[in-house]
Order: C-alpha cells, then structure tokens, then sequence
C-alpha cells in the first residue's frame, strides 16, 4: 500500500508546476469577479478551458519527448530561414520574459495581501515611498527554491503545495450555503449572460498561458526525457489540472454564493471572501491565498528562465539562466514592496501574449505534424482539434486586443 502511494507520487510533479502557475492571485481575482457579477452561470467555461489546456499542453509536451530538447529550440529549429529563426526566437524570448516580469508583481502583491489576514504586513517609510517589507521577504525565500530546484525536487514541492492548496479552498465551501440547482446548470448548460464577454476572456486567458508551456514541456523531459513517459505525463497533467480546476471552482462558487457584485483587485476579492465564507473559513482561504501567490511567484521566473536559456542553446546552470530567473523575481518584487501596481506593463504584457498564443500554436501544430515527431506525431483527430482550437485563438486574441485598445 505504502509502496503504492509512493510510486503514485513519485510520477506527479511537472503538471503540479502548470497548475500551480496558472493558479495565482490574478486566476483567483478573475475567478472571484466572475462569480460575484454572474454567480454560477460561467461556470461551465472552467472544465471546457481545462481540457482546451490539458490539449495544448500534451501538444507541447510530445514535441518536447520526441525531439529530445525544450520547446524553444524545437520552434527555433522549425524554421530554415535565419532570420526569420532568429526573428521568431527573439519574439518568444522578449513576450515571455517580459509578462512574466510584468505578472510577477501580481503573484508577489497575492501572497504578501494573504499574509495581512494574519497581521503580518510590515511597512516602514523611505522619504516619500512606503516600503512593504513582505514582498521582500518572499522573493528572499523564492531564491532558494530556484536556485537549488534539483537538490529539493522543485516538482514534487509543487505537488504538496497543489494538494494544500486544493484542501485550503475547498474546505471553505463547507463554511457556506450553496444552491446546487443554480450550480448545476451553471456548470452543464453553457450560457453567456450579457455583459460577460469580458469575464470570458478573463477565465480563457488565466488558464490558457503561453509559458506553460515552455514550463511544462521542459520539466517533462528532464523527468521522463523520452516517448516512453507521454502516458504518465498525462496522467500527471490531468489529475493535476484538475485540482487547479477545483481551486478555481471553489472560488467563484464562493463569490457566486456570497452577496458581494464586485471584485476588481486583491482588496474587493479579500474582502468578498470574508462575506462570501465568514470569518471562520478566513485563515483557510489566506493560506490558500498565500501559496497561490507564493508558486506563482517561483514558476513565472522558473519558466521565463528555461525560455530564455534553451533558446538561445544555454543550461539550467547557465548564468544566463540565473540572471532571467533572478531579474524577473526582483522586478516584482520591486513593483509588490513599493505597493505599485504596472498597468501599463501588464495591459502591454496581455496584448503580446494575445498576439503570440495563436501564432505559437501555429507553429506548435506545424512541428508536431512533421516527420521528425515520429510516433508522436499528430493524427488526424488531434490535427482537427488543433486547427479548431487555433480558431478559437484567433477570434479570443482578436478580442483581447480590441478590450485592450479601447
């Protein structure tokens, strides 16, 4: 039995990575908007997304097992023209490098607003500037984690705190009244309420992350480096979306059965899970809080790093590496410590991954039909389902833009 359990364990770890990257204050905060504005009625867009991303992210992962090397120079090879090679690489690197730095912020504001709940926010004035003095203390402890990644199993931490994070939120819903009927047809009936396209886009964009799939597909094949461990990849990527399914179900259920109509930052979503569960379910949701914003504060500067360092034919231990993971941790550190939200960069940061998500699909779809994949190359069934969901890219990125622009 106990050999059972560990051998269960022991092939979990890169997709614990991919749900604990897409759930942070930012997923929580959309989450906790959307139930609070449209109760249960979006809820059927979360197991939708979730099989939409399990999809994309086994595409990247096969391409990753079959050629044998990370996912950018895969794309890098893909093309035979220098400069369009070049071209392509250096967008990849500028999109992902950049909104990690510009999200990074977000995760680091998430986990330190956490800590408030148990009185923990230590401020201290430098001339006109108010110093937060949490958000340095998590950067300093995100260091170790990432720098001894391989010493600690970096992979099976993110296990653990996927688990904890799961039990945190969904312990909470048994502190609140939920009208299973409403939920139910939330979730089995697709509806889109008017004035919900935003919310839509929002849900679609915080699950659907392109860097998740450098993250995914790089961790997949230092664990398993060949075709032989696509299947249990797959069983890794599906149980644990489905625990970062849960998590965000919890929350806009939450929200959904709470009396709060809105949440647009990490202050209105605090304060409408204190209506929404009571104070008893408080110290359960700040600690979930706290490790959302605390993973997704490791894996944005992790995946930014392996983008970054295999794109450009450098090592994990590589100081060009380092210097990515180490520059996009102090960027949001600096932004979260000075209590400065950047707006701008992440409005910025939200346009180039609208742009770069079908256009790296695109590519992705184009690599995993080639010959090189051998036995892991597209059939016709996946081919369709790509092609579909890269349609469905272009109309949601077109979207954005025009949400952006406006």
């Amino acid at each position: 039995m106990i050999h059972s359990i560990r051998k269960f364990f022991s092939n979990l770890g890169p997709g614990a990575m991919v749900a604990a990257a897409f759930i942070g204050p930012g997923t929580l905060t959309v989450c906790a908007a959307a139930g609070a504005e449209f109760g249960y009625a979006l809820l059927w867009i979360i197991p939708i997304t979730l099989l939409i991303t399990f999809f994309l992210q086994d595409l990247a992962v096969r391409i990753a097992l079959a050629q044998g090397i990370d996912l950018a120079p895969a794309i890098r090879e893909s093309f035979q023209h220098p400069l369009i090679k070049r071209s392509v690489v250096l967008s990849v690197v500028m999109v992902i490098a950049f909104g990690n730095a510009a999200y990074q912020s977000g995760n680091i504001s998430g986990a330190s607003l956490a800590l408030d709940s148990f009185d923990l926010s230590v401020k201290f004035a430098v001339g006109k500037i108010t110093i937060n003095f949490i958000p340095i203390v998590l950067a300093l402890m995100a260091i170790p984690l990432l720098y001894f990644k391989e010493n600690i199993r970096l992979d099976r931490l993110f296990v653990g705190l996927i688990f904890l994070m799961s039990l945190s939120f969904i312990l909470s819903l048994f502190f609140i009244s939920i009208e299973f009927g409403e939920l139910l047809r939330g979730l089995f009936i697709p509806k889109v309420p008017s004035g919900s396209i935003l919310a839509i886009l929002s849900l679609v964009g915080t699950t659907i992350v392109p860097y998740n799939f450098f993250l995914h597909s790089s961790t997949v094949r230092r664990k398993w480096n060949n075709a032989s461990g696509l299947k249990m990849s797959r069983f890794d990527s599906a149980f644990s979306l489905f625990l970062g399914g849960l998590v965000t179900a919890s929350i806009l259920i939450g929200l959904a059965a709470s009396k709060v109509t809105t949440v647009d930052n990490f202050a209105d979503l605090s304060a409408g899970m204190e209506n929404a569960f009571g104070s008893r379910a408080t110290y359960f949701l700040a600690f979930g809080m706290f490790i959302a914003g605390l993973s997704s504060a490791v894996t944005a500067p992790l995946a930014a790093a392996y983008v970054v360092a295999s794109a450009y034919g450098q090592s994990d231990e590589s100081n060009t590496f380092r210097l990515t993971w180490v520059s996009v941790l102090l960027v949001g550190a600096f932004f979260a410590a000075t209590s400065q939200q950047p707006i701008e960069l992440i409005r910025i940061a939200q346009g180039a991954n609208a742009i770069l998500l079908p256009l790296l699909l695109f590519v992705l779809l184009r690599i995993a039909s080639s010959a090189k994949m051998g036995k892991l190359k597209n059939h016709l069934t996946q081919n369709v389902i790509g092609w579909g969901i890269f349609m469905v890219t272009i109309l949601l990125s077109a979207l954005v833009l025009i949400r952006l622009l406006t």
